[in-house]
């Protein structure tokens, strides 16, 4: 009896090793080597794959390997040195090939093709792939190639050299973070139907979701555009650095006939876009919004070429929250826009801050508006929309330029030492200019050549030398000339104190001027 428990150990102990025989594998070699040189356990990636189990790892040691890589699911192969192991496909097909492969992970390696062809260098479709700390480049056509509701997750990588960077289609998923998208022809297309988006599709209705998600890249230097969003793709842009792409020579920029769609950021064909706190700089145009919708708020859009945020057609993003500065113009609203445009900062642009065009209507709102070479906002060509509630101050011409058969309401806005005139109207421009204060302009309120009779009435005048009516406006009895005793001027507060003499009632008073504006120190 003395023995019993000694002859059970030696009953169980095999049992024991047996299972733990089973559960790591039959015995399988946790990693697999592949080295070049001969020092491993396999000279190619060929042999290493077909001999790869499910639970090992394929370890790549430097070399070059002219081999093409077919992705098996579950598979786990990792660089020993990002730029020293380098597989250059040269035959035909992508260097990188995965379809209906799950839970792949590949890191610390170069994939390249060869000699401009335009098959991809990384191409998926069905495919759940994980890249982390890899380069891709090399191909005419694109650097990865993601299709028919796979899913990328593209980490501290760098992809160079493509035509397209990165393209995604055909309900592809991703995540892409904290990489270098540079000098490929498109820095990164999403495109969520392969042809047209389908007539009776709704494609951006649930609020929450995104297909694309592009967090801190360096997305610069791609010649045409940075992002491409279109054909009903749902992409979150956040916290980007998004630079000189789409830049134009000299000779490009002096044709007049030209438009192309160059520039950091296009947005196009029923999709939706949330650009949240990108720096978007010195590229040919900030932002192009010509579909869809969604939201720009707390970007900087910085020394862009021509113009910093653009927004046409049936695009109605919500653009609240931006500083745009120093670019050729600031935001311009075009081809029957109806967006809102809402507390930017719209500083030191080359010509005009804001743009109202061609029969855009839009909502234009508490923003500042200052030091913009000629006017702070600019409208013409059939422009109807509700400026209210700005502060417009030290732009080069006006603080509000109206012209060309313009139909703006402009109320309650402060326009404070706009170096010429603070409103002007021209050429058949009818207007409402009502409840504003107009303060230290040479010119208030300039009607001339017009044809026109505007409303004007109940505005607040103070340290101009005058107005210019032509005779389209009698000098109206409502407006105020003086100082009713200002609540701040330091901060711009040009709106009355309480009880002001100057105020027939105390609802006209506190209609006056933008209220409670920031201070716009604005630099």
């Amino acid at each position: 009896m003395r023995n019993g428990p000694m002859v059970w150990k030696s009953a169980i102990l095999p049992a024991m090793l047996f299972l733990m025989f089973l559960a790591t594998g039959c015995g399988l070699k946790p990693v697999l080597v592949v080295d070049a040189s001969g020092n491993g356990d396999f000279k190619s990636l060929r042999n290493g794959l077909r001999e790869w189990q499910e639970g090992q790892e394929i370890e790549v040691r430097p070399g070059v390997y002219d081999e093409q890589i077919i992705l098996k699911p579950k598979l786990v192969m990792r660089g020993t040195h990002r730029d020293k192991v380098v597989v250059r496909f040269t035959g035909v097909g992508p260097t990188v090939a995965g379809g209906d492969s799950s839970s792949v992970r590949i890191s610390g390696m170069t994939f390249e093709k060869v000699n401009n062809i335009k098959h991809a260098v990384v191409q998926l479709r069905s495919a759940d792939v994980e890249i982390d700390n890899c380069v891709i480049r090399g191909s005419a056509g694109a650097g990865i190639s993601a299709e028919h509701y796979g899913h990328l997750l593209l980490k501290n990588s760098v992809v160079e050299k493509n035509g397209y960077g990165i393209h995604m289609i055909d309900h592809a998923r991703g995540h892409f973070e904290g990489s270098e998208i540079r000098e490929n022809k498109i820095g990164i297309q999403v495109m969520k139907f392969r042809d047209a988006v389908p007539r009776q599709q709704t494609v951006y209705r649930d609020e929450e979701e995104f297909d694309v998600t592009i967090t801190k890249n360096k997305i610069e230097k791609n010649s045409q555009a940075g992002l491409i969003l279109h054909k009903g793709s749902k992409t979150n842009v956040l916290e980007n650095i998004i630079t000189e792409n789409g830049l134009l020579s000299e000779e490009e920029k002096g044709d007049r006939m030209m438009d192309p769609e160059n520039g950091g950021v296009l947005v196009k064909d029923r999709s939706r876009a949330n650009l949240t706190g990108n720096k978007i700089q010195n590229n040919f145009r900030g932002v192009d919004f010509q579909d869809g919708d969604g939201r720009m708020t707390d970007n900087q859009v910085v020394g862009n070429q021509t113009i910093g945020i653009r927004l046409t057609k049936n695009a109605l993003p919500m653009v609240d929250n931006n500083t745009v500065k120093e670019n050729g113009s600031g935001i311009q609203l075009r081809d029957a826009n109806d967006s809102t445009v809402a507390a930017n900062l719209v500083l030191e642009n080359k010509y005009n801050g804001i743009e109202i065009l061609s029969k855009s209507r839009g909502q234009i709102e508490l923003n500042r508006v200052l030091k913009n070479g000629q006017a702070g906002i600019y409208v013409k060509e059939f422009g109807k929309p509700n400026i209210e509630k700005n502060i417009i101050a030290e732009n080069g011409l006006a603080g509000i330029w109206a012209w060309k058969n313009a139909f703006p309401v402009i109320k309650n806005n402060t326009l404070w030492r706009n170096l010429k005139v603070g409103i002007r109207l021209k050429e058949k421009t009818d207007a409402q200019i009502v409840n504003n204060a107009i303060v230290l302009s040479p010119v208030g309120i300039s009607i001339t050549d017009n044809g026109v009779f505007p409303r004007v009435f109940n505005n607040l005048l103070w340290e101009i030398e005058g107005n210019k009516y032509q005779g389209f406006v009698e000098n109206p009895r409502a407006d105020v000339y003086g100082d009713p005793l200002f609540r701040d001027p330091a901060r711009l507060d040009f709106s009355p104190l309480p009880n002001s003499a100057l105020f027939p009632t105390r609802e006209e008073q506190d209609l006056i001027g933008a209220a409670e504006p920031d201070s716009v120190s604005g630099s």
